[in-house]
């Protein structure tokens, strides 16, 4: 009986309608609405606004017919200075209806740090303490001091304590012992083979030879043996070093 039903041309001609219908539908709910809406809903694009103070840019946005929101959650940044904006959204260039609402952080400008006490310490290990507190090794300068050891850091610059911004280069002045006939050859243990020929040159020593050796507890190119040993007078000769590979 139901075999005879479906057999009837009414049928397929009701299947045809239903599947018009969908096919109507979907054109209408997908396509042509949303240009309809389109048409009608005016659209503009976002400005830049990065790099901006907040007063300039309020006259940007109202300018482009959108509203400007502050994000409190402002934050450090190397690139942007304080007080100017540092990140939007959305960003510059996306296309939004007119009205919507741009978030913007405004940048602290960069992390304040201090200049950690250098004094006393050797080159690489003000090297290492400045890298630890976000700060660059810049200048080295040897000075004659007869009051410390050949080696050791007599001051920076910017001095102890005072705040700089991170990324900071500081430069240092490095004792080359007492500027006298009875001078002692450094220690040059610890330093990187830049630094150890600077401090020889800087006291007239010649590098004499040097060889590289495997160390998996020190960096490239770190010293890890000279000869003449630390505290032998200077005569002239050459210090040979070992470095790291």
């Amino acid at each position: 009986m139901l075999l005879r039903w479906f057999t009837r041309p009414v049928v397929p001609a009701l299947l045809a309608w239903g599947a018009l219908c969908l096919i109507v539908f979907y054109a209408v709910n997908s396509l042509i609405m949303p240009w309809v809406a389109g048409r009608y809903t005016q659209t503009t694009g976002v400005p830049k606004l990065v790099g901006l103070k907040m007063d300039q840019a309020k006259e940007v946005i109202n300018d482009s017919g959108l509203a400007i929101v502050l994000d409190t959650a402002s934050d450090f940044s190397a690139e942007i200075p304080a007080g100017k904006i540092m990140s939007q959204f959305p960003d510059a260039g996306t296309t939004v209806k007119t009205g919507r609402r741009v978030w913007v952080k405004i940048s602290r400008g960069r992390r304040a740090l201090e200049v950690p006490l250098l004094r006393g310490l050797s080159l690489r290990q003000a090297e290492i303490s400045l890298q630890q507190a976000g700060l660059r090794l810049g200048g080295v300068h040897y000075v004659a001091s007869p009051d410390a050891p050949s080696g050791a850091v007599l001051g920076s610059s910017p001095a102890a304590k005072t705040v700089v911004e991170r990324g900071r280069y500081v430069s240092v002045d490095v004792s080359s012992g007492a500027d006298t006939a009875s001078r002692s050859i450094p220690s040059l243990l610890g330093l990187s083979l830049s630094q150890a020929r600077n401090q020889l040159q800087a006291m007239g020593i010649p590098v004499g030879e040097v060889i590289q050796r495997p160390d998996a507890g020190s960096l490239p190119q770190t010293v890890l043996s000279q000869t003449p040993a630390p505290g032998t007078p200077v005569k002239g000769d050459p210090v040979d070093l070992v470095v790291s590979e």
